[in-house]
């Protein structure tokens, strides 16, 4: 509530996170694992990659305390969707987001609603593969995507044997048969 309706200046804080931004950022250009899961999911989401998606590092530089909190003022009057789970009902929920994260003036109203929308999967046209040189690199990272139809739950249960061969990490059979009785790791 408090950063909604009465947020501080805090330059500090600020420079702390855009600090946090740049190391995190310079750990990823360093990193296969980081780099592969970049090209993987720029492969499976196009330009909807969250990756693609994020503040570049220049504008995070730029920001000032002055423009969050002006982009806050703006966003208070946005539409606002909130799903819950659990046993309050309706009104009671509507009561309690009202008086703890609404302005008093702030029309709160229930619907009964649908799961949020998961990013969109490009469709893939042609088999690809996405190779990046890491000359440093102890491992190969390789990430398999492969499209299917609707899942129906009675065949989770071979699927999660199937992605637990292929993927469950160094634990996984393909892995240690690679690793141990090839001795190719």
């Amino acid at each position: 509530q408090l950063l909604l309706n009465a947020p501080a200046k805090d330059q500090e804080a600020l420079s702390i996170v855009i600090d946090d931004i740049k190391t995190e950022r310079k750990a990823e250009a360093k990193d296969p694992a980081s780099m592969g899961k970049y090209l993987f999911y720029r492969m499976v989401y196009g330009a909807k990659s969250p990756y693609l998606n994020r503040l570049p590092l220049k504008k995070a530089e730029a920001l000032t305390v002055d423009s969050l909190l002006s982009c806050l003022e703006k966003i208070k009057h946005y539409p606002v969707t909130v799903f819950f789970c659990g046993k309050t009902q309706g009104a009671a929920l509507a009561t309690s987001l009202q008086r703890s994260l609404f302005q008093p003036d702030t029309r709160v109203s229930i619907k009964k609603g649908i799961f949020p929308l998961e990013r969109k999967i490009e469709p893939m046209q042609e088999n690809s593969v996405l190779l990046c040189d890491f000359k440093k690199a102890r491992q190969n990272q390789v990430y398999f995507y492969i499209p299917v139809a609707n899942i129906k739950s009675q065949n989770l249960p071979r699927i999660s044997a199937f992605n637990q061969y292929l993927d469950g990490g160094m634990n996984a059979l393909v892995t240690q048969e690679i690793r141990e009785l090839r001795s190719l790791a």
